[in-house]
């Protein structure tokens, strides 16, 4: 009997470390030291090789995607910015992060964008797309819409002036 609660004390222990370093872990993450995380959950894995069932490997490779996911940095989404608002500035960018309009994240220590930030920014930031449409040149496509109602009049019309079955033939290759 000593020997089960032995036992069963020996896996409370082993379950509450394990519960300690996931929130540990957790807390890494968090802060953004994926680092730090990283090598932890590394040191939890016996076989590197193994499928990816257990969670430190799980975890790790959810810490992968997610660098993946964001790989830019503030230069980089201001030059990108500035394609479409050219008067952009850094302080635009620091204010559209602040109003989660830029999706962001800390990793190591600096702030990474997501891959689509910009172009989810004037989904986010009524201010940024006006501002980007008013940066805009009006296209010739803008200018000049297409108009069925206006087209399909222009069909009756010609139909009417004429006897044959095709009065509006259109060729496609």
């Amino acid at each position: 009997m000593l020997g089960v609660a032995i036992f069963l004390f020996g896996q409370c222990a082993g379950t509450r470390a394990m519960a300690e370093n996931a929130n540990g872990v957790q807390a890494l993450i968090d802060r953004g030291a994926f680092a730090d995380a990283e090598a932890l959950l590394r040191a939890e894995i016996g076989d590197a090789q193994a499928p990816i069932t257990e969670r430190p490997a799980i975890q790790l490779e959810i810490l992968r995607r997610t660098r993946k996911d964001f790989p830019l940095y503030e230069e980089q989404v201001l030059a990108q910015v500035r394609e479409s608002i050219p008067d952009a500035t850094p302080t635009d960018i620091a204010n559209w992060r602040a109003a989660n309009q830029l999706q962001s994240r800390v990793i190591d220590g600096q702030v990474r964008y997501f891959r689509r930030a910009v172009s989810n920014l004037y989904r986010f930031s009524e201010e940024a797309k006006q501002r980007r449409d008013a940066q805009a040149e009006p296209s010739k496509s803008a200018t000049k819409r297409f108009d069925l109602t206006e087209h399909v009049a222009e069909l009756v019309t010609m139909a009417a002036a004429t006897e044959q079955t095709e009065i509006y033939p259109v060729h496609h290759r």
